[in-house]
């Protein structure tokens, strides 16, 4: 007899995108299976409607979880307090029953065993998400040309907050941060003639956007030189992951969103200004994220504060950047 299988999916982005990669590996091992996905947040399940989640045999509102008949749940985080207090202390001991409460399964067991290469195992758009993507690269103002003529830079911003999951205790102060990823990409944009695509900066907060951006996007803009840069909108959480990934370079400030474009970039990637107890939590449970399990790259994390030269210099080791622009070179404006 066939087993309809469960999940509910839960937490922030980066983990909604965590665990559906686990689901999609799931289903290729167990295809025998049916594979119900029930999502916590609807506003977040719409996010994710851009994205190829037919691995899925279907998805059902959250409300009627109790009455689709799942044989068992496999479920993620199982111990996380929101998915306690929304979900979990509200079901029937009937249903409770389904759930494993023994093991907190988290994706990164399974994910460090994943081959992300394989295109087989990534969270790919459908057709919608692809006609989207064309949609909201011409809300972002983007010429796709950049990506063929430029040196392109993605950054992203995301600065820890006190309260959050991965406390922001012994990291440099936002000004500091700030002001040195300033210099960096000015210096990049200066010196390797960059163009660069900034995520998680120069952003008001609205009604229609405040679930997405909340208060990881800053107000504020970095003075750059003119005509070289460009701030994302966050218009798709999905969709700036697909914009992104097509950069030569991505420096990215540790958040879901970065994990999850690491996972979907087959370019060069540089995480930069990491929380001790963020690099603890990855080495802790021995994720590859960032060749963060590499001795020379988590010397770097450790070394913080990431200036503009300290940042420029570990990428030259890497050997990420393309060659230095002579003064020459610039002014005749050679790419």
């Amino acid at each position: 007899m066939t087993k309809i299988i469960g999940s509910v999916l839960h937490g922030a982005y980066g983990d909604y995108y965590q665990q559906l990669l686990c689901l999609k590996s799931f289903k290729k091992k167990q295809p025998h299976c049916h594979l119900f996905l029930f999502f916590l947040d609807d506003f977040v399940r719409k996010e994710f409607d851009v994205f190829d989640l037919s691995f899925a045999d279907r998805i059902v509102p959250i409300e009627h979880i109790k009455s689709v008949g799942v044989d068992r749940f496999l479920q993620f985080q199982i111990h996380d307090k929101d998915l306690q207090s929304d979900l979990l202390s509200r079901l029937d001991p009937q249903t409770l029953a389904r759930f494993d409460f023994r093991k907190n399964l988290k994706p990164w067991s399974i994910l460090r065993k994943t081959d992300l290469k394989d295109p087989e195992n990534q969270l790919l758009l459908n057709e919608d998400g692809k006609r989207k993507l064309i949609e909201i690269t011409k809300k972002n103002e983007i010429d796709n040309s950049i990506f063929q003529n430029y040196f392109t830079v993605a950054f992203l911003w995301r600065y820890r907050l006190q309260g959050e999951g991965i406390s922001p205790a012994l990291m440099p102060s936002r000004k500091t941060i700030f002001e040195t990823k300033q210099e960096l990409l000015t210096r990049l944009i200066q010196e390797y003639d960059a163009y660069v695509v900034i995520s998680g900066m120069n952003l008001l907060r609205t009604k229609e956007n405040w679930k997405r951006v909340g208060e990881k996007y800053l107000k504020e803009e970095m003075k750059l030189p003119t005509g070289r840069h460009i701030y994302l909108k966050g218009l798709n959480w999905g969709l700036e992951i697909e914009i992104m990934r097509r950069c030569s370079l991505a420096l990215l400030m540790p958040s879901g969103f970065s994990e999850a474009l690491w996972m979907r970039r087959s370019l060069p990637t540089q995480l930069i200004d990491s929380p001790p107890h963020y690099l603890a939590k990855l080495v802790w449970n021995r994720m590859p994220f960032f060749n963060i399990l590499s001795p020379p790259e988590l010397l770097f994390q450790l070394s913080q504060s990431h200036t503009a030269e300290k940042v420029l210099a570990h990428m030259k080791k890497r050997k990420l950047l393309p060659l230095l622009l002579t003064k020459a070179s610039r002014n005749c404006g050679f790419r």
